[in-house]
């Protein structure tokens, strides 16, 4: 019996070539990522009031701080901030910084969906210049960033976080879903 090499068509060969170069390109980008700072940001942005504020502020509570950026018009953020201002009797000792690109109208709309102003703890910022946006590199929203109360970057979520997982890790406990 005789074998007959096996011969692959320019068309196999091709889309084998695009996936090995598909997959080599994602580990380049993955390397080459950069990582979030560690350090609280301080730059200005401007709050709901119109006045500006240098989020740093934010530290002089020395609670925990959640930086969460967020659009006014994302479904997700919203069911993000439903979940947690229901549960906010949990976090009083942490601080809030809610951040958008959006314009401050929409914000404003969002804030009275969400009954915002009736929590001491949350201050939100309209990053107008992308400042924000640019020290965390965001790709996606919500995007989420844990800081002790001495301002250290202590965890990073994007995309949807549970108020299980967010309690979790503002109270050092190991969080499992």
């Amino acid at each position: 019996m005789t074998t007959k090499p096996i011969q692959f068509s320019s068309t196999l060969f091709s889309i084998a070539l695009l996936i090995l170069m598909i997959v080599h390109s994602g580990s380049i980008i993955a390397k080459t990522s950069t990582p979030t700072p560690k350090e609280f940001p301080a730059v200005r942005v401007n709050g709901t009031d119109e006045v500006s504020f240098n989020t740093a502020a934010r530290l002089e509570t020395k609670k925990p701080t959640v930086v969460i950026y967020f659009s006014p018009i994302c479904g997700a953020c919203d069911e993000q901030i439903r979940s947690i201002t229901s549960t906010m009797e949990q976090m009083e000792d942490v601080e809030f910084l809610l951040v958008t690109s959006y314009e401050p109208e929409e914000i404003k709309l969002f804030l009275e969906a969400h009954q915002i102003a009736d929590f001491e703890n949350i201050r939100v910022g309209y990053d107008a210049n992308l400042n924000l946006r640019s020290h965390y590199s965001i790709t996606a929203i919500p995007s989420f960033f844990l800081y002790s109360a001495e301002g250290e970057l202590t965890q990073e979520w994007i995309g949807i976080t549970s108020t299980e997982e967010l309690t979790a890790a503002l109270t050092g406990k190991h969080y499992e879903n």
